[in-house]
Parts: structure tokens; sequence; C-alpha cells
């Protein structure tokens, strides 16, 4: 099962690109096809099942089968991977609460034998369907967005920043993908897990 792509920092000016806001959770990854509807899933780099600390997620995203099969049944796709961020009200930096109603918010879909759904149709088929980060704004970055998410005083993000999407320059390709996370977040995550997270950083 293809795992999700890394998602640069480098921001990009001069292209339009759709804005969403960046929740703070763990990547799950999930296989699905026409007669087993969603059938294996994982963590970014891992298989789980219901017994992994993310395999709540599990259930979760049964509870969208029905869904995804009636889009899917329009466009007579039979086999796809679905991208997913785990997360709940207290999720942080990869950490959830046991206790929490946890989301599974849809973040993209490879289809098989045909690519990634371009950012905007993703929106369109989905949006108001399947739970879906927001959708930010859509155009040109400039330079005063970018501070702005920084500061984490952009409209309507929540603490971490963004991720800004744009179609793939190629065909088979991810989209164009990369984030903004705003200082407020990465102060907290130092705070949490002190000043070597480097690494950590990486992940997230």
């Amino acid at each position: 099962m293809k795992q999700y792509p890394s998602i640069p920092k480098s921001t990009l000016f001069g292209i339009d690109v759709i804005v969403f806001d960046k929740l703070d959770g763990s990547n799950i990854r999930s296989e699905w096809n026409k007669k087993k509807g969603f059938y294996k899933f994982g963590s970014r780099k891992q298989l789980i099942d219901e017994k992994h600390f993310l395999g709540k997620s599990i259930e979760i995203i049964g509870s969208y089968q029905e869904a995804f099969s009636a889009w899917a049944a329009t466009k007579k796709i039979e086999q796809a991977t679905c991208y997913f961020e785990f997360y709940g009200p207290n999720s942080f930096a990869g950490d959830h609460d046991k206790g929490d109603d946890h989301v599974c918010s849809l973040l993209d879909v490879d289809i098989y034998k045909q690519g990634f759904l371009a950012p905007g149709d993703l929106v369109k088929a989905f949006q108001g369907i399947l739970p879906m980060p927001t959708v930010l704004y859509t155009g040109s970055l400039t330079k005063e967005i970018v501070e702005q998410i920084e500061n984490g005083t952009f409209p309507g993000m929540s603490l971490e920043g963004v991720v800004c999407k744009a179609p793939a320059f190629k065909k088979w390709a991810a989209p164009v993908m990369f984030k903004i996370k705003s200082r407020k977040w990465l102060e907290a995550v130092v705070a949490k897990h002190g000043k070597d997270t480097a690494a950590l950083l990486d992940k997230l």
C-alpha cells in the first residue's frame, strides 16, 4: 500500500493553490476496492489493526464506506488508496487522548492506474460528504499571507498551520504540496519535547 508523500516546507509563490487547515493528528492510509470496501489500513509507515494505538481509525473509516463507494461507482473506479488524518480535540504532535471523540478527515485519494485526484476535484467530490480539512483560501500566496500563517493570525486556521496544494506538474505524480507551520505550534512542540526536536518536527 503506497505511503503518503512527505510534504515539504518550501513555500511556492506564483502559482494558484488551495490552502487547507493543517490538522494536528496522525496520517492513516486505507486501501479500498469495489468488492471489499476499505479492507487494509496503515499508519504512515506500517500496517495496523484494531489493536494498534491508532486502531480506532479503522472503525471510523469503515463508517465512510457507503459514501465513498457511492462516489466511486459514479466514476467507475474499482480500486483506490485513501489518506486520512486521525485526530481529536486533544491530539497534539502525534499524541492522542484515548478518551477523545476522534475523526478521520480525508486528505487525498490515489486512484489505481489514474493517480491522485487534483485538489480541486477532491474538494468538489467530498466536501460536505466526508470530513475534510477546511479550505481557508484559494489563489496565489503573498508574503503577507505567509506571515499571517506563521504568526497564527490567518482567518480560520487552527494551531499547527496550513497545507497548500495545487495540481501535479506531471502525470501520475502526487499533487504539488507544501506546509507552513505557525511559530506558536513549533514553540509548543519544543516546550513539550525539549530542544532536541529536529527529527520529530521533520516527521510532523
